[in-house]
């Protein structure tokens, strides 16, 4: 088994001489259909996942921004809320001072 890994690594530089020469000869007679289509590999490989990483970012701003409309919306409604609390305990207040004194 070790003659195998010995012999990979000791050709492994020619292999890949060998396939970058294959692949530029291709790429050079191979035409425009091969040209779009190594394109479309390059595209994939290298610019998709920055697209990926971009639109999750502009997402996470979307949901930011919601939020943040959500938690402005939730401290009025609370201030609301405590402005009827305070407006009911008045008004509790003033009925049993106009009862008692119809009394």
């Amino acid at each position: 088994m070790s003659w195998i890994t010995s012999l990979s690594a000791r050709y492994s530089r020619n292999i890949h001489f060998g396939t970058i020469i294959v692949l530029s000869i291709l790429l050079a007679v191979g035409g425009v259909n091969l040209t779009a289509r190594v394109h479309d590999v390059a595209y994939t490989i290298f610019y998709y996942p920055f697209f990926k990483v971009r639109s999750n970012v502009e997402e996470l701003l979307v949901v930011s921004e919601k939020q943040q409309f959500l938690r402005e919306s939730l401290v009025e409604s609370s201030v609301e809320v405590s402005l009827l609390r305070e407006a009911l305990k008045e008004n509790t207040v003033l009925v049993s001072i106009i009862f008692v004194s119809r009394s």
